[in-house]
């Protein structure tokens, strides 16, 4: 894995995917791995060190409280942002994230840009600049960057980057 390796540690591909096509579209020098439990997570960091790990809290054996936990306790991985994701995102999960050194808790059921952005935020890649919603169609936003702001839109955002 090279320094700017992103380990998901899910057992859903429909959870990996879309968080690597929006990191590809944000940040591409950043690649996602995927790791589909903590043993094997555990065999993948012993190889190379990831920038950031996002774990399931639900993960099947040890769950990913205990993950982070076994994570945060070894010398060579402490240093590891670990962004700890669950369908039961609310205070008490944020109070036991917390208490086993995540970096953060977030929902497992919202938009992958949010969580990439964070991902980004704690592995020391582009981060996106404050964003606006933008009406294309009645209902249907588009998330677009900030006028004046530089980098690169989401998706099918306008680049307004250069409209200072």
């Amino acid at each position: 894995m090279p320094d700017k390796t992103i380990l998901i540690v899910h057992d859903d591909p429909e959870f990996v995917e879309p968080i690597r096509r929006t990191l590809a579209e944000i940040d591409p020098s950043f690649e996602v791995v995927n790791a589909l439990s903590g043993p094997r997570a555990q065999a993948m960091i012993a190889q190379s060190l990831p920038a950031a790990m996002v774990v399931d809290a639900q993960l099947l054996g040890v769950d990913g409280f205990a993950f982070t936990r076994m994570i945060k306790t070894e010398p060579t991985t402490k240093d590891v942002p670990v962004i700890i994701v669950s369908l039961e995102a609310n205070e008490a999960s944020a109070l036991k994230a917390r208490q086993v050194g995540a970096s953060a808790l977030m929902s497992a059921a919202g938009q992958p840009t949010i969580l990439v952005q964070k991902i980004l935020a704690l592995a020391g890649g582009v981060v996106a600049a404050p964003v606006a919603t933008v009406p294309v169609a009645v209902g249907v936003p588009v998330i677009a960057p900030v006028p004046g702001s530089r980098v690169k839109p989401v998706g099918n955002a306008p680049d307004v980057s250069d409209q200072v």
